[in-house]
């Protein structure tokens, strides 16, 4: 089936639209493939948590804590799947790729 083009669900070719940043081709692919919207990564980029990912890239994921607090004050909608969202960033903070944990993260 054919990926959905609606605004809404695409990264948009402009990184300002909805403070993102820069995107990776990657990363708009897996986006759409993964059905995770442009302005769930932007709320998981204010509000996630850093964590180095190696070569100088990081992993930016949302806590379960912090995702409970942005239901709680109606950031976020409990079908958004927050809690296993992850971003990895580059070092001129370029989005690289997108998805879902679901494995757990050990420190």
């Amino acid at each position: 089936m054919a990926c959905m083009t609606h605004e809404t669900h695409s990264f948009p070719p402009h990184p300002d639209r909805h403070g993102i940043g820069p995107v990776t081709t990657h990363a708009r692919r897996r986006g759409q493939q993964r059905a995770i919207r442009p302005a769930m990564i932007a709320r998981l980029l204010e509000h996630g948590i850093r964590r180095p990912a190696g070569k100088g890239t990081e992993m930016v994921y949302l806590p379960r804590w912090c995702h409970e607090e942005l239901l709680a004050d109606g950031e976020c909608m409990p079908d958004e799947r927050m809690d296993t969202l992850y971003a990895i960033v580059g070092r001129e903070d370029e989005l690289i790729t997108v998805g879902h944990r679901y494995r757990r993260r050990w420190r």
